[in-house]
């Protein structure tokens, strides 16, 4: 009885170890390497390949393998990090998710194509990306992850469109050229350290969703001048505005 149950336990492992081993379908076109994540309705996602990515990536809305088109829905984990080499990226219409460190430590991405269908900004997704200058969200941008902007430090310009409902933790952390931040009306939670260390950063427009400001939110903005609330502040956090030496 021992050995049956040995050998069934045994025969159940291999299966469980298999199924984890089964990979995505991969293919590439035109320098893109890519993921089949559902066939049945024919969605890929931009992924990494053996290979580095350098120079200028265009990511298309569809592409096709073995006769199907596949839209492209998604950019993956990781699919860019380290790619220093990196210069621009544009994103076609269909790709609506941005995954974790998708473009960490891209230190030469200086253009992003965004579009407006990009609805999940992903943790660190362009955290450490010091040559890009400027970014404008999506409209349809629900949330972005913590530290997505973080240590951007060349950085001087973000637009968050009405729509986005979730800033995450250290967002815009250590973006020490960012000047304006305009928090609009639809975002209901701001993570703590959004904006810390942005030291140039002078006005800030908080919308009237927004309920708390969170703990260390504008710790450090040492060029601050003018802060406007929204009407439904109802709570600073600790070190919400620490060091901000030049608040008036």
């Amino acid at each position: 009885m021992r050995r049956l149950l040995q050998k069934r336990f045994a025969a159940l492992f291999m299966a469980v170890v298999a199924c984890l081993c089964v990979k995505a379908e991969s293919f590439i076109a035109d320098g893109v390497v890519y993921d089949i994540i559902d066939n049945a309705g024919s969605v890929v996602a931009v992924t990494s390949g053996d290979t580095k990515y350098a120079g200028d990536i265009v990511i298309p809305a569809t592409v096709e393998y073995n006769g199907v088109s596949y839209q492209v829905k998604a950019v993956a984990d990781q699919a860019f990090s380290g790619c220093t080499d990196l210069e621009s990226v544009t994103f076609g219409d269909n790709v609506e998710t941005i995954g974790w460190r998708a473009f960490y430590n891209c230190t030469s991405l200086k253009v992003v194509g965004w579009n407006n269908s990009i609805r999940s900004l992903g943790g660190d997704a362009f955290a450490g990306c010091t040559a890009l200058g400027s970014a404008e969200l999506s409209s349809n941008l629900d949330e972005m992850g913590g530290s997505v902007f973080y240590d951007c430090t060349n950085i001087t310009s973000i637009v968050v469109n009405e729509g986005c409902a979730v800033i995450g933790v250290s967002a815009f952390q250590d973006c020490t050229k960012l000047k304006t931040a305009q928090i609009p009306n639809s975002v209901l939670i701001m993570g703590t350290s959004a904006f810390q260390g942005c030291t140039a950063l002078t006005t800030v427009s908080i919308g009237d969703g927004l309920k708390k400001i969170d703990d260390s939110s504008f710790n450090g903005c040492t060029d601050l001048e003018e802060v406007h609330l929204g009407n439904k502040v109802e709570a600073i956090g600790w070190r919400a505005f620490y060091h901000c030496t030049s608040l008036k």
